[in-house]
């Protein structure tokens, strides 16, 4: 059966809106399970992603892994039809400063804790210890991660992704199959994803930060691994950091960036 979900339905999942959530939850499973084909108007994702961005503000782990869950879907979607929906992912990339994920994906030898070798390796020895990303259970399944569930490819000493993948065998993104989720700044800035979680602290160093340039377009090659392109420090010229507080930042930058 196909349904055609109202943007309020969708909404009320993935921001937890009560008295609704718990309805919307349940046919959010039946297309999970199968039991309907549900799908929502192209009109409504403009209005969805500006709802979402302004809410997620408070970056809360349920936002997060529902924001997660929507991309998951989306991304299954595609793989079922990758002539219609294109051979590019659908990713969600959380660029929230490294004291919730890492900056760099670090390589053997490095004496820095913080890099996400560090950080997967660490957790990997210990499972006590945080794990990469702010990610506690898969976002499809709800199946808690494991050390397992973090990768460090194409090669642990010298990686260039952190992949996430889900530790139960009968979940869509398990196996070969990885979660369209990316934690570290260097994947994010060659990958490019669609939809974006961010702090405002990363906000504030776009001016400093050359990669950036690669989310307005400035990319000029491109592989299976990503898109690349010169360092931009000029886009700094359109976000005018240094004349306003902090506080005036994210209204800017998000004029800026649309």
């Amino acid at each position: 059966m196909n349904v055609l979900f109202d943007l309020n339905v969708v909404l009320d999942f993935f921001l937890n809106r009560s008295p609704w959530a718990a309805d919307a939850a349940g046919v959010w499973q039946a297309h999970k399970d199968g039991l309907i084909r549900a799908s929502i108007s192209s009109a409504g994702l403009p209005t969805l992603f500006y709802v979402m961005r302004y809410t997620l503000r408070l970056l809360t782990l349920d936002q997060l892994s529902r924001a997660a869950t929507l991309i998951c879907a989306l991304e299954l979607e595609r793989i079922k039809d990758p002539k219609k929906l294109g051979p590019w992912p659908f990713e969600i990339g959380l660029w929230v400063g490294k004291a919730a994920t890492p900056n760099r994906m670090g390589a053997k030898g490095a004496r820095d804790a913080t890099p996400a070798r560090a950080k997967t390796i660490a957790f990997h020895n210990d499972d006590r210890k945080p794990s990469p990303i702010p990610l506690e259970d898969c976002p499809w399944c709800g199946t808690k991660f494991t050390r397992l569930s973090f990768r460090l490819l194409p090669d642990p000493d010298y990686p260039t992704d952190l992949r996430v993948g889900c530790a139960n065998k009968r979940c869509e993104f398990s196996r070969d199959r990885h979660l369209p989720i990316l934690g570290v700044d260097e994947p994010i800035y060659r990958r490019l994803p669609c939809f974006m979680i961010a702090t405002v602290d990363k906000f504030a160093a776009m001016p400093w930060t050359g990669q950036v340039g690669a989310f307005f377009g400035r990319v000029d090659r491109y592989d299976a691994g990503g898109f690349y392109g010169p360092c931009d420090p000029g886009v700094g010229q359109r976000l005018p950091v240094g004349v306003q507080p902090l506080g005036c930042l994210p209204g800017e930058a998000e004029g800026g960036a649309g």
